[in-house]
Order: structure tokens, then C-alpha cells, then sequence
């Protein structure tokens, strides 16, 4: 797959063991393109934007998700809790849910016994529901504590839940180590989740798994 953007000379390639990364010096063309893919990820069309097959045919829509925050991780959305909701359920055995069956009686004579002081003809059910008890719980993904951490787990639900065809990281070198970028491009390049980083700034050189374009204040473009 390959990027074309309007106002650029080169397509940006996305190639298989790669991770494609897009450094602008020119601070209006950089904030126009950013602009431009946080349009394209709420809408199937922005007029500078292109995205092309290997063999030139255009893709008639590109699922993308643009990460700006890198402070703030929310994990938490309806699609993201039935996935776990249905991962939990799938995990539990037969003797985990007489376990769980036999706590859950004890909850029932205990509640039981507190209708039994109200003058209503109070009821409720005593079958076993485990969808309701893991929403009673309300198990969530929790955001961990380093970044690459966080990044790793976006991978992971990316991979196994969200399936963007895309992740785009804006300004994302400033805040990891050399150390730390290659682990993050190693491991979306084995779960085969593709990549781009937009920087604001040259970083010189590329490093391992990186395909690189760079785009000077003058807006001459090199591809390293």
C-alpha cells in the first residue's frame, strides 16, 4: 500500500517488515497534514489524501486512527468491553462456574433475608448470569504506566480488535529512546499492524525497520 498526498512529491510506501516514517521541517505543510489524516480518520474522504494498492488501485476507504496524546489512554469503549466480556467467558471452565455459582448463592440468602424486613412482595432472580456479574465487575483494560507499554498494548487491541488498517503516531520520537522505538516498530512489524510516524522535526539518520522520507523547510524532499 502507498500514501500519496497532494502537496508532496514522493508516496509514502508502506512495505512488509517496515515502518514508515514521514519527518517535515516545514511546520505549515506538517500541521496541513496532520489536519488532512484526523479528517480522513472522522470521514471516507478528504480531497489531498490518496491511498493506492501495490498495483496503482486506488483503495476505495482506509480505516485509520491518528494518535496525538501520549498522556491520556482510554481503553475503555462498548467495543472494547464485549471483546473482553467475550474473552472472559470463553476462559472460564466448568469448575470455576460451580465455584462461582455456589458465592453467588450466598449473595442470594444474604439479599434474601434483607427483602424479607421490607413490607413490599419483593422477588428476583437467583440463576446463575455471568454476563451480569462480569458487568457488576466492570473489568476494563487498564492503561499501564510507561508509554511503550501503552503503545504495545494499542498494537495489541489494534490487532485483535479494532483492525485499522492504519495507526498514524504524530510527534511520538519525542517522548521514546532509540531502544524503545525499535521494540515498538519490531513488534508491529510481527503482528503485521502498519505504521506511520509524522515528526515535526529531523531525527537524522534512520534506524532499524524504518523506511524514511524527510521534507526540509524549503520543501525539498529526500528519501532515505
Amino acid at each position: 500500500m502507498k500514501l500519496c498526498i497532494s502537496y508532496f512529491d514522493n508516496a509514502i510506501s508502506f512495505e512488509s517488515g517496515y515502518v514508515s516514517v514521514l519527518e517535515i521541517e516545514n511546520k505549515e505543510y506538517f500541521y496541513w497534514l496532520v489536519n488532512d489524516l484526523i479528517q480522513l480518520e472522522d470521514s471516507s474522504f478528504v480531497e489531498s489524501i490518496r491511498f493506492f494498492e501495490n498495483n496503482d488501485t486506488e483503495c476505495s476507504h482506509i480505516v485509520l486512527k491518528v494518535i496525538i496524546n501520549y498522556f491520556v489512554f482510554s481503553f475503555d469503549s462498548t467495543k472494547m468491553n464485549n471483546y473482553v466480556m467475550k474473552q472472559i467467558i470463553n476462559s472460564i471452565e466448568s469448575k470455576d462456574k460451580e465455584n462461582i455459582n455456589k458465592e453467588f448463592q450466598k449473595i442470594c440468602k444474604a439479599f434474601s433475608k434483607i427483602l424479607e424486613k421490607i413490607d413490599l412482595p419483593l422477588s428476583f432472580s437467583d440463576e446463575l448470569n455471568i454476563d451480569s456479574i462480569i458487568k457488576l465487575l466492570k473489568i476494563h483494560i487498564s492503561s499501564r504506566n510507561k508509554l511503550i507499554d501503552n503503545l504495545l498494548l494499542l498494537i495489541d487491541i489494534n490487532k485483535n480488535l479494532e483492525n485499522n488498517q492504519l495507526l498514524v503516531f504524530v510527534n511520538l520520537k519525542q517522548y521514546l529512546t532509540k531502544e524503545e522505538l525499535i521494540e515498538l516498530y519490531k513488534y508491529a512489524v510481527y503482528n503485521e499492524v502498519r505504521l506511520l510516524l509524522i515528526d515535526s522535526q529531523s531525527y537524522g539518520v534512520k534506524i532499524d525497520y524504518e523506511n524514511k522520507w524527510l521534507i526540509d523547510e524549503n520543501m525539498d524532499e529526500f528519501v532515505l
